[in-house]
């Protein structure tokens, strides 16, 4: 055989039996070869290097399954971010107690979980395949990474005090939610530092950032109140009364203050209107700034989350004085001149002035207003043994002093019946239907 078809030979020989793929090692990195069965596997798949300026990652996937590469990488990711130590500070973190010691491991988690999420700046060192697995090696310069964590928190740092500036600007503004906002997210620039003594020059002072934070958010909430000393109202006269919270002489829009049954923000001139149904029955209605007042926002941030919930809520108890208008309500009602006795429409009428928390008092000298109506009913025509009579109503409304201060009518309603009798019955049956809307809400509009 000739000299160089032997060397062809060797050649493809060699090739055959080399790693099916294979990356660029380092100069300076020794990774032993391991010889094992039906070929060579490189040493680092065994055992994973130690290299004094690189984090090392490693990860594998069976190369039978759909995206084995991106499998094997996010093994490899997770194994570097595990080499990477991550000390927490207890002592600094625990100062800062706006997160209590209770909180310190799930940080401490928190923490670890970020840092193999923000993994960036590394590279393939290296990559090997058999017939069923493939594996894959990450590294990242530890002089580099940090670097870039070193440049991170000073940004970090810039944008918290950013967000410090707005914040003092706001308050000053009489802007108190913004201005809670914005030591909120001072709060969250900073995160990921909280064993960190991070401090700022704040008001001519050298002070703990997120310490500071706290007690500015704590001074706005104990500087809330509520405007009205008392909720007097009438149920007639004032069917939704008005609470207006304050802070430090400026109303305080955009909050949040909850009943039992609900929550209601506050409008721009910082006020909530009230159901007269959640005062009914009330001497005492207590408001609160309820602890989950951020949620919406900071739901999915267990840093903030914490944070919020470590802070103290105020209550306000505002004594209830209800008043109440008394009516006397009187009426006559003739059916074609005659009196009936058994009167169909005073229950309706009563029925449904009580929906507007009157009380009823069968003594007119004991009432503030003295309500009267009057039915009377005239024939109409007959036809084809069919009869048609017109029920007429009259109200009016006296005041303490027997003065007439409204009065209206309903006129032309109609009733048909096989005899006038009972189509004057008829008229006066189907006035019920039409009070709600033809006499009563005009009379509570323009009255009370």
């Amino acid at each position: 055989m000739k000299r160089g078809n032997t060397l062809c030979w060797l050649w493809l020989l060699m090739t055959a039996c080399a790693p099916h793929i294979s990356g660029t090692r380092p100069e300076n990195s020794k990774v032993p070869v391991v010889e094992t069965e039906g070929g060579s596997r490189p040493g680092w798949v065994t055992s994973k290097p130690v290299m004094d300026e690189y984090y090392v990652g490693i990860g594998s996937a069976k190369t039978y399954v759909p995206d084995y590469r991106r499998i094997a990488k996010d093994k490899a990711l997770e194994d570097m971010s595990s080499e990477i130590s991550v000390t927490i500070d207890a002592t600094t973190f625990l100062y800062q107690n706006e997160f209590g010691s209770r909180f310190y491991e799930k940080y401490e988690a928190y923490i670890r979980s970020s840092t193999s999420e923000e993994l960036s700046d590394f590279e393939i060192w290296n990559e090997w395949q058999d017939d069923n697995t493939y594996w894959v090696a990450y590294r990242l310069s530890r002089s580099r990474y940090h670097q870039l964590k070193k440049e991170e928190m000073e940004m970090a740092i810039t944008m918290a005090v950013k967000h410090l500036e707005i914040a003092g600007t706001s308050e000053k503004q009489g802007e108190y939610l913004t201005a809670i906002n914005n030591y909120l997210k001072a709060v969250d620039m900073l995160k990921k530092y909280l064993d960190q003594p991070i401090a700022a020059n704040i008001e001519g002072d050298r002070q703990l950032i997120i310490p500071y934070c706290s007690r500015a958010i704590q001074k706005i909430l104990h500087d809330l109140k509520i405007g009205e000393k008392a909720i007097r109202f009438n149920p007639v006269k004032a069917s939704s009364p008005v609470i207006t919270l304050v802070c430090r002489g400026h109303a305080a829009r955009g909050f949040l203050l909850s009943t039992e049954d609900r929550q209601l923000m506050t409008n721009q001139n910082g006020q909530v209107v009230l159901e007269v149904n959640e005062l009914a029955g009330q001497s005492l209605l207590t408001l609160k700034i309820p602890v989950d007042m951020w949620r919406s926002s900071w739901k999915d941030n267990v840093i903030l989350s914490r944070f919020t919930a470590s802070l103290q809520y105020p209550k306000f108890d505002i004594p209830v004085s209800l008043t109440t208008t008394v009516l006397h309500v009187e009426g006559e009602e003739y059916n074609l001149g005659t009196n009936v006795k058994r009167q169909r429409i005073k229950p309706e009428l009563i029925n449904l002035l009580s929906a507007y928390r009157f009380v009823f008092t069968d003594n007119p000298q004991k009432s503030d207003f003295r309500f009267t109506y009057k039915i009377t009913t005239r024939q109409g025509n007959e036809a084809s043994g069919l009869y048609v009579c017109w029920a007429d109503v009259e109200i009016s409304l006296y005041n303490a002093a027997n003065e007439q201060i409204y009065s209206d009518q309903l006129l032309n309603v109609k009733g048909i019946h096989s005899s006038f009798p009972a189509a004057g019955t008829r008229a006066i049956e189907n006035v019920a239907p039409l009070l709600k809307e033809k006499i009563i809400y005009p009379f509570i509009k323009n009255v009370f």
